[in-house]
């Protein structure tokens, strides 16, 4: 699989250096939000009987988003997909590793400030240490939104020294964010 997972609280600098990146390793963002809505959208018995399930609130979330993902992996005519808002923790990581193979790359992603609640950090943090101890995951802090094309630069640095592209990135700008180095 050819995902690069973009972890983190969801925020305009986050959204814009998903965009960012995406353009920049020729793929594009995919994200549980946009495919659940899409699915929900559409006409027809399996968007009513979607939104019903859901509606009821029958723990179908990570099922549901897991095959819309999986599907939409399988339908992109480029060979990367960058998932902005998904997995949270590491039941939807597992989940969506068994239907579309193992995640090319991960990025921690945090704005700068940014300090998720004490559960948050608790429920993310086996995430964060299955992914690095396969050498699939970086950090990048991002202090202010003028700093998201530096850090996509020294993501796709990181998706280089990863094998998961294999172009070089143009040459680091000066930038006051941490380096997107494994942890």
């Amino acid at each position: 699989c050819r995902a690069v997972l973009v972890l983190g609280s969801s925020c305009v600098a986050k959204d814009a250096f998903c965009s960012q990146l995406a353009s920049g390793v020729g793929g594009v963002v995919l994200s549980a939000t946009g495919v659940l809505d899409a699915a929900l959208g559409e006409d027809g018995e399996a968007a009513m009987a979607l939104g019903k399930l859901l509606h009821e609130n029958k723990g179908l979330y990570t099922p549901t988003i897991t095959s819309l993902l999986a599907e939409e992996l399988r339908l992109l005519a480029t060979p990367r997909a960058v998932i902005a808002d998904f997995p949270t923790e590491l039941s939807e990581l597992t989940a969506l590793e068994s239907c579309v193979g193992a995640v090319a790359y991960a990025l921690d992603v945090r704005v700068g400030g940014e300090d998720a609640g004490e559960e948050a950090k608790v429920r993310r943090q086996p995430l964060l240490d299955q992914l690095s101890g396969r050498d699939r995951l970086g950090a990048i802090v991002i202090d202010v939104i003028s700093d998201v094309p530096a850090a996509v630069d020294v993501a796709v640095a990181a998706l280089v020294t990863a094998g998961v592209v294999d172009r070089q990135p143009s040459p680091p700008a000066e930038h006051a964010f941490t380096s997107g180095a494994p942890l």
